[in-house]
């Protein structure tokens, strides 16, 4: 697996960078969006300046000049669901031909995070 690879498999995780792009939006709509087990949603829909985007470092350092010509990324195109209390419950990203999406789910459930081994980390 290379390095792109890797990154592009983790850009569902850093989906909190999407705020920094959203300041490179040139157009955003909402709509009232469908009831999601029982709680009523609000979707946007931002249209994203690429060129302008990459420049600025939104998304880390996934979106690069070669990427976006590789795409032949023009827009891209980010859909937000958010439930009524504010809290995200998906997030969509469509750049050229690549669709990234990430779905938040059970809030206030607990989290346990174990490390790996150190025999299964690399480097």
């Amino acid at each position: 697996m290379t390095g792109t690879q890797l990154e592009v498999m983790t850009v569902p995780a850093l989906t909190h960078e999407f705020l920094d792009a959203a300041a490179y939006a040139t157009r955003v709509e909402t709509a009232r969006g469908s009831e999601i087990d029982g709680t009523p949603m609000t979707q946007y829909t931002l249209s994203i300046d690429p060129v302008k985007a990459a420049a600025g470092k939104a998304f880390g350092g996934l979106l690069s000049p070669e990427m976006l010509a590789e795409q032949k990324a023009k827009v891209i195109t980010a859909v937000l669901v958010v439930r009524d209390d504010f809290l995200p419950r998906r997030l969509d990203f469509v750049v050229g031909n690549s669709t990234m999406s990430t779905v938040y789910s059970n809030f206030g459930d607990p989290v346990t995070l174990v490390p790996p081994a150190k025999n299964k980390i690399d480097g």
